[in-house]
């Protein structure tokens, strides 16, 4: 279950910047724009840090958004637990969602399972990371209106099952594109298969205290 991520500013160099832009295409300058502002704090659904945003810019196949972290229902977002941050993988290869998003971070957060206490950063260095996503939409009790995304999650590696039963889905950056476009059930359970290769190489980083 991932309930936090964020946007590490040093990804901002110009190396890291011309892989990101490589995978994602003419939607990157759009996407950075957005990326730019608000980097100080995690975009986050923990219950007890209300004052976390819930907003973060995404990339759908009709451009850059500011998305809505989990659901939103009867005008307010969806009650805890969970409030609809996940989606499980096997549900999603089943349903077959055609609204799909990808939400570039260089970190997420995990609270391990066996005490509930303890939380974990997860990295891959330095390097830009693309969770899966599911997108609806949603409106809040003012009217505003959201694309609200839930990152699709899976059985995580051996290293990583340790701290949670789950783990995001990771979507190499070569299969970017297909992940947004494609129709094909094949294709996208190939590059769910992809994805465990990715996670295989997360660098989980444990934390004294819970995220800032």
């Amino acid at each position: 279950m991932c309930v936090s991520h964020g946007l590490d500013p040093r990804f901002f160099s110009e190396a890291k910047q011309r892989a990101a832009e490589r995978a994602l295409d003419t939607l990157y300058e759009a996407w950075v724009k957005k990326a730019t502002a608000g980097l100080e704090k995690p975009t986050s659904m923990w219950p007890s840090t209300p004052a976390q945003k819930r907003t973060y810019p995404i990339i759908t196949k009709d451009g850059v958004v500011d998305g809505w972290f989990g659901q939103l229902k009867d005008g307010k977002p969806a009650p805890w637990p969970l409030g609809g941050a996940n989606s499980r993988a096997e549900r999603f290869l089943k349903n077959g969602y055609e609204r799909r998003a990808l939400v570039p971070v260089s970190y997420f957060y995990e609270l391990q399972d066996s005490d509930r206490k303890q939380w974990w950063r997860y990295q891959h260095g330095e390097d830009l990371l693309l969770l899966a996503a599911t997108l609806q939409k949603g409106v809040l009790a003012t009217g505003e209106k959201y694309d609200c995304y839930s990152i699709i999650t899976q059985d995580p590696p051996e290293q990583l099952a340790r701290i949670h039963k789950r783990t995001v889905m990771l979507v190499p950056p070569e299969h970017a594109q297909d992940w947004l476009h494609s129709t094909s059930k094949t294709i996208v359970a190939k590059i769910r298969d992809a994805a465990a290769g990715l996670q295989a190489e997360i660098e989980p980083v444990h934390l004294e205290g819970k995220p800032a």
